[in-house]
């Protein structure tokens, strides 16, 4: 493979990997609950752990480490324990009806204004934790010596959370069913594309890694 190819690879394929991840999310959404109501909240979707563990090989194959063992099960925890937070998270921020006033009571010990307020506050930092997992995941890298700038991670962060608006936005340009919100955005899987290339583009940044010039030789 030439180098300009080599060099054009890493973004390539994260750009497929994050549109077949929303493709594979809202495929399965379809195919298993389909559109109407909310049925796709009260089933697990293969879509997110299949997905996960693709962008895992990517990262793994695009960072080259000198530890890979110790850095994909580092990696591998982190997606364990991001995804059980970030399950937590929807479940708190896309609660209603019900199961909104099961976890209101819950937040307040069965005291409805004091879950009230506590919502208000989870809901306010719900912001700065999303901003949390990109950096964690650039933390994670540098640690095994993956040079990723301050500037790429807080950069990532940063699209990691526009993402929401902006698939709002892209959405309604291309799909009318549902309001133009954040649980839309996500049961439509519009969001997702802009999550995986968010968090992968600080892999992208790295100095010459698929890029290296071929050692030139001189003849006597």
């Amino acid at each position: 493979m030439n180098e300009r190819g080599q060099c054009w690879l890493p973004g390539v394929t994260l750009l497929l990997l994050a549109l077949s991840s929303g493709i594979a999310w809202r495929a399965e959404l379809e195919l298993r609950g389909g559109w109407a109501g909310l049925a796709w909240i009260g089933y697990f979707h293969w879509a997110v752990p299949i997905c996960t563990f693709a962008f895992f090989l990517w990262a793994l194959w695009v960072a080259c480490v000198r530890q890979p063992f110790p850095f994909a099960f580092s990696l591998l925890a982190f997606c364990v324990a991001a995804y059980l937070a970030v399950d937590f998270i929807f479940h708190l921020y896309f609660a209603t009806g019900p199961s909104g006033l099961r976890t209101v009571a819950f937040l307040g010990g069965d005291d409805f204004d004091a879950g009230f307020r506590r919502l208000r506050i989870l809901l306010f930092a719900v912001p700065l934790f999303w901003a949390l997992l990109p950096l964690a995941f650039c933390g994670i890298c540098r640690g095994f010596g993956v040079p990723i700038t301050t500037r790429a991670a807080l950069s990532s962060a940063a699209l990691f959370v526009v993402s929401w608006p902006l698939s709002i936005f892209v959405r309604t340009f291309f799909e009318q069913r549902g309001s133009a919100d954040l649980i839309h955005a996500l049961k439509s899987g519009f969001v997702i594309p802009f999550l995986v290339v968010s968090l992968g583009v600080p892999l992208l940044r790295l100095p010459a890694v698929f890029c290296r010039a071929s050692p030139r030789t001189t003849v006597a």
